[in-house]
């Protein structure tokens, strides 16, 4: 698979680094979600194990392909399991000593620990001593979306690599990527609730029904600014969705118009109706606080009632707005 553009340089800096055998054994791989941090570490697994030295990372040799369908020795993934909120340790364990083998082919071991942020502290402090350290020819690849939710300390043992898009390469690869001729709306609803993240940017305007289901959120958020709803009166819609996807889509319309009011700009077509209305800056914050602080909550696997968690956030929404 073609690299993606705007991982070009962020690449390009680390395959320098390899093959002047100056890459650091620990890398940690941020960016939010869509921006491609799991291509990006599959890349540079292949770029260590390639059995094309000149070309690597060739894409179609043995190690390539063994890497990009998961079944390389030397290739370890390490995620929460469907039904987990959390890395279990035991995973991390068997990695751990897996690790500590003797390599099976070109002599370089890769462990990617994939959503890094979801690690409890007894797999973080595993990980700790591991990156301190490592097995020989040994590299660690922790992929996360946000490293203020990683231990500190672990986060200080790794060379942070930031995966970034902006509007504009994010706005070139869907119009290259998607066979028919994007509908103009539906990629810039689609922007709007996934900046920076090209690939979940494509995969939203190409579902019609899920930016139908997005577009009456934020329709009944309007509803709701006028005071023509009350806020029980939706709780049960969103219960239908996945909080995490709630949380981050209500996250960027927050943002969307705080920055644009503060700015003076217009507002989305989607949240014009918004714009007539006066507002409290400082609930706008408590409510960002209010769904930041619920993501965290996720991550760590700490539970609570979703209908308590949305009428707390809608009953903020409608203070907003005088």
């Amino acid at each position: 698979m073609a690299m993606y553009p705007w991982q070009a340089q962020a690449y390009e800096v680390c395959e320098r680094a390899w093959r002047n055998k100056r890459l650091p054994h620990a890398l940690m791989i941020a960016g939010v979600p869509g921006v491609g941090r799991h291509a990006f570490a599959l890349r540079l697994a292949k770029l260590m194990n390639c059995q094309n030295e000149v070309s690597a990372p060739c894409g179609h040799c043995h190690t390539c392909l063994a890497i990009d369908a998961s079944q390389y020795p030397d290739y370890h993934v390490v995620k929460p399991a469907a039904d987990k909120s959390a890395i279990a340790i035991d995973d991390v364990r068997t990695m751990i000593e897996t690790l500590s083998a003797s390599a099976w082919g070109a002599g370089t071991k890769v462990a990617v620990i994939d959503t890094a942020e979801q690690l409890s502290l007894a797999s973080s402090n595993a990980l700790l001593k591991l990156t301190e350290e490592p097995p020989k020819d040994t590299y660690l690849l922790f992929l996360t979306a946000d490293t203020d939710l990683i231990v500190q300390t672990l986060v200080s043992r790794c060379q942070v690599i930031h995966l970034k898009a902006t509007s504009e390469e994010t706005l070139a690869y869907v119009a290259k990527s998607m066979s028919a001729s994007p509908d103009s709306q539906a990629v810039a609803v689609s922007s709007m609730l996934h900046p920076g993240a090209p690939l979940n940017v494509e995969s939203l305007a190409n579902d019609a029904s899920k930016l139908d289901t997005w577009q009456n959120f934020i329709k009944h958020l309007c509803l709701l600014a006028d005071k023509r709803i009350d806020p029980l009166a939706i709780i049960d819609k969103l219960s239908s969705q996945s909080t995490q996807q709630v949380l981050i889509v209500w996250q960027q319309i927050l943002a969307n118009f705080i920055a644009a009011k503060l700015a003076g700009k217009a507002l989305h077509p989607w949240l014009e109706p918004l714009a007539k209305h006066k507002f409290r800056i400082a609930l706008c914050y408590s409510l960002w606080d209010m769904l930041c602080q619920a993501r965290a909550q996720m991550v760590k696997g700490i539970t609570r009632n979703n209908s308590l968690l949305w009428a707390d956030c809608l009953t903020m929404w409608y203070r907003i707005f005088a």
